[in-house]
């Protein structure tokens, strides 16, 4: 028997290309609309089909924004993966940041789909309940860590983890905001420094951050 993985059927590949228009044309809607005001018909119009061929791929907008979001979630867990196995020799400061910078072009490059999560966190319950299995999903991803913790310090780094976590998403749109007058955190540099100090009192109380940030902090 061959070990080939089965070629798609046509079939397949058309809905996936379809699949692909529709959330697409999504992002293109909720950018120009926000996520309350974009309506299933404003996503279809985008994609230039009817209302009806959304319906066959997706039971309405929250569905469809769920699929945008795990276009930006994937890696996320795989570094989570690589921090666990930092965590037992001790932080590496240098590599959270880096992983925090990037992280901070990506979403502060499409201002549009960050406002849209909040929104869509706020207003629909699917959506926030994808949220919440995602904060899962990543602190799972981190066995080692948690089994090196007593159980109430693990349950309680678990519980802020959650807390920072919102936090963190929230100070991705920073930089963008950097134009407004009086903005105090004016580039991604300064945000990724202010979440890499964070993250590290969070992980390793006590550690001293000294090139990740402007100078060296002794947090914890």
């Amino acid at each position: 028997m061959s070990s080939q993985a089965k070629r798609p059927t046509l079939a397949e590949v058309k809905r996936d290309v379809t699949r692909t228009r529709l959330i697409d044309a999504a992002l293109t809607a909720i950018n120009e609309k926000g996520y309350n005001a974009t309506t299933v018909d404003d996503i279809a119009a985008a994609a230039g089909c009817s209302r009806a061929t959304v319906y066959l791929y997706f039971t309405g907008k929250a569905p469809i924004m769920i699929a945008l979001l795990d276009r930006q979630f994937p890696e996320v867990i795989e570094l989570c993966r690589v921090l666990d196995g930092e965590l037992a020799g001790g932080i590496d400061t240098a590599s959270m940041r880096a992983r925090l910078y990037d992280s901070i072009h990506v979403w502060s490059s499409q201002p549009g789909l960050l406002a849209a999560l909040h929104a869509a966190m706020l207003t629909d319950p699917e959506v926030a309940a994808w949220m919440v299995d995602q904060e899962n999903a990543v602190l799972d991803s981190l066995p080692e860590f948690f089994a090196s913790l007593a159980p109430d310090d693990a349950q309680r780094i678990r519980e802020r983890a959650v807390i920072l976590g919102r936090m963190t998403l929230a100070a991705f749109s920073l930089p963008h905001q950097a134009t407004s007058p009086g903005a105090a955190i004016s580039n991604e540099e300064e945000v990724a420094d202010y979440l890499t100090e964070l993250w590290t009192q969070l992980f390793q109380p006590g550690m001293t951050v000294g090139d990740a940030g402007n100078s060296a902090v002794e947090v914890g």
